[in-house]
């Protein structure tokens, strides 16, 4: 029977990193851990899972951070390189011993946070006789990894470790304001239904009478957060999302995802849905009248995604930013 040897690294934090922030390099090398006699892969699993979905509930798209890899693989991928990822595909590769940026060559080869624990769990599978892996206790990603997958074979060793990261600083939230008036004075804005403790999150997004700032929660969003693209609300920690690609669909608030449906751009002042293969239906509000809903001068509508060429402009053109109502 063959001789299993597993071995982790207890939970240290290698980094302490907070969103738009830089971290502490990289270590040029891994520390030699104390051994654990007849460790359990199921632990190991259980581990890399744990830390796996502490990485994915970041919902981070846009990234970089450094990587240095020690291998038999050639100079290319041994070494110190930055690797930058958009989009869950890696963008461009600078070495940073050699200062030269490879971006605009070949970027197969290097692997995304994603990649890297795909790394892990394909040692896992394989029972590999020696994994050693610490992750990063505030975003989940491994940070020292050494993996052999057979003692006696030549050049089937891998380290790597991983720091520095970056992620895009969050942008400010603002007011998503339809620019004509119609007929409400005060405008109307993009807005969650209800309010406070009644506020209704499984309801079709709507547009109401823009709220001042100090009662405005369900009313702030922000774009192009936790990835391009997305519209986010802060106060719920949600997503807007399509609930179907035709026309007449409405806008509801999900769990951020990499769902085509949370995917939108606004260009031309047009809010339109970019995602699931659809790129022409855009957020319109209803022509009728403001339906009033108490209080003064408080009116709703109706907000649906309808054909960017058929909407009328007046029920169609927003604009983005902090106002005062």
């Amino acid at each position: 029977m063959r001789n299993i040897l597993a071995v982790s690294f207890a939970l240290l934090g290698l980094l302490a990193v907070a969103c738009g922030a830089t971290a502490t390099a990289i270590p040029t090398s891994i520390l030699t851990p104390v051994a654990l006699s007849g460790a359990d892969f199921e632990e190991l699993q259980l581990e890399l899972n744990v830390n796996r979905q502490l990485w994915e509930s970041k919902a981070i798209e846009k990234y970089q951070f450094e990587h240095r890899r020690i291998c038999f693989c050639g100079w290319r991928f041994s070494g110190s390189v930055d690797i930058a990822v958009d989009g869950g595909s890696i963008a461009g590769v600078t070495f940073l011993e050699k200062e030269s940026d490879v971006s605009d060559l070949k970027t197969t080869g290097y692997d995304t946070i994603v990649g890297l624990f795909d790394i892990i769990q394909r040692a896992i599978d394989g029972r590999s006789e020696t994994i050693m892996a610490k992750y990063d206790p505030d975003f989940g990603y491994p940070s020292e990894v050494k993996l052999d997958g057979h003692h006696g074979r030549v050049d089937d060793e891998l380290e790597f470790t991983t720091g520095n990261l970056r992620t895009t600083a969050k942008p400010d939230p603002g007011f998503i304001q339809l620019t004509d008036p119609l007929d409400e004075p005060q405008f109307y804005c993009l807005d969650v239904p209800g309010a406070g403790t009644a506020v209704r999150l499984d309801s079709a997004l709507q547009a109401h009478t823009c709220k001042p700032l100090e009662t405005a929660e369900d009313e702030l969003f922000t774009l192009d957060h936790p990835a391009d693209g997305q519209i986010y609300m802060e106060a719920y920690d949600l997503c807007a999302e399509a609930t179907g690609t035709t026309p007449g669909s409405t806008v509801i608030m999900k769990a951020c995802s990499e769902s085509p449906n949370q995917r939108f751009t606004i260009d031309d002042d047009l809010i339109q849905l970019d995602g699931a293969g659809q790129s022409n239906l855009c957020l319109s509000v209803d022509p009728g009248p403001g339906i009033p809903t108490g209080g003064p001068s408080h009116l709703r509508r109706d907000l649906t995604l309808e054909s960017c060429d058929t909407a009328a402009p007046e029920l169609s053109q927003w604009i983005f930013g902090m106002f005062d109502y």
